[in-house]
């Protein structure tokens, strides 16, 4: 954003577009200590069911006990 606006909105975390191993695009991202997924919901039936879904999880931890800090980007594959 070249130019930032006064805004009522605050930022909390953001989201890395991804692409899973069978071609499907997902959102991921990390929040505190949580892994967050958005993936798009596949038995959608009706227009009153959301057209995304929301995961939290915990960060999977490395060897050193670290979680690799806030704001990783957390590649791994889903």
């Amino acid at each position: 954003m070249s130019e930032q606006r006064q805004s009522n909105l605050t930022e909390i975390f953001a989201l890395w577009k991804n692409t899973s191993k069978s071609g499907e695009t997902y959102l991921q991202g990390t929040l505190g200590n949580a892994k967050v997924l958005v993936l798009k919901n596949t038995r959608k039936e009706k227009e009153s069911q959301p057209d995304y879904r929301v995961f939290v999880a915990p960060k999977e931890r490395n060897e050193d006990g670290d979680n690799g800090g806030n704001g990783s980007r957390g590649e791994e594959p889903i």
